[in-house]
């Protein structure tokens, strides 16, 4: 999605896109790499108007935005909660609207695959579960409920607002993803001319301790949780001044 599209530009293209033949419009809620957050209700909207059913993957969203699958108007909201949630790994969720639910066809070899009258449950594994992940699940959304999704995500929004600010004002680096509020929030691409990606991960560990991913041949992808802090976003800065300058 090129940089100098909004988010009026990403519906007006999708709305162009749709054909006859559109039945299902599936979209990340925000793009991994570049930290791109779609305009999802607004696309849940113009497909809805036309019958279109509509998936949204919520797996960097998740415990990083405050998330309402009802006020997007989704037909279907999936996520992998190890991520920001902070739960642990292998554990997912899946939302499907209760009129939609009908419109679903389970892969699942369940004594209840046909059980269309319990809901989600035929979407669902019947016998044996891992007690464990799903305890593990439940103590991250109370964590996180305990501290508030709308304190969460006006953390996660500064750390990560401040980070482009200050690698915006670098000689020499260049911040990819969006300078809008609309746009972004906590997960920055970013690198510095002359310097692969893997070049900049590895100097950012060495110099400060600070943990990156390479997210392409030159930039990283970095992102800023409620467990970070202002004072590491000053020694990414500072680092990035560094190697700017070098």
């Amino acid at each position: 999605m090129p940089r100098t599209y909004g988010a009026q530009g990403m519906v007006g293209r999708l709305r162009r896109a749709i054909t006859p033949r559109t039945r299902v419009i599936a979209v990340p809620h925000i793009i991994s790499g570049p930290g791109i957050i779609l305009p999802v209700k607004r696309l849940c909207t113009l497909a809805r108007e036309r019958g279109i059913f509509t998936s949204i993957d919520g797996a960097q969203a998740v415990g990083h935005l405050h998330v309402d699958v009802r006020d997007l108007g989704c037909d279907a909201y999936f996520s992998s909660p190890h991520k920001w949630m902070l739960a642990p790994k292998g554990t997912g969720v899946l939302y499907i609207r209760r009129d939609a639910q009908e419109r679903i066809w389970t892969l699942l070899a369940s004594s209840q695959w046909n059980n269309y009258k319990d809901g989600m449950f035929r979407l669902m594994q019947w016998g044996t579960l891992n007690q464990s992940l799903l305890r593990g699940l439940e103590a991250a959304v109370d964590f996180m409920n305990a501290i508030g999704r709308d304190r969460v995500e006006a953390r996660v929004r500064l750390l990560g607002s401040s980070l482009r600010k200050g690698l915006s004002q670098v000689a020499g680096a260049t911040v990819v993803t969006p300078m809008s509020p609309d746009l972004s929030a906590g997960i920055t691409h970013w690198g510095v001319e002359g310097l692969s990606g893997r070049q900049l991960q590895d100097e950012l560990w060495a110099r400060r301790k600070i943990r990156v991913r390479a997210g392409g041949e030159k930039v990283v992808r970095q992102s800023t949780h409620i467990y970070n802090s202002l004072a590491e976003i000053d020694a990414t800065i500072a680092v990035a001044k560094a190697l700017g300058e070098r």
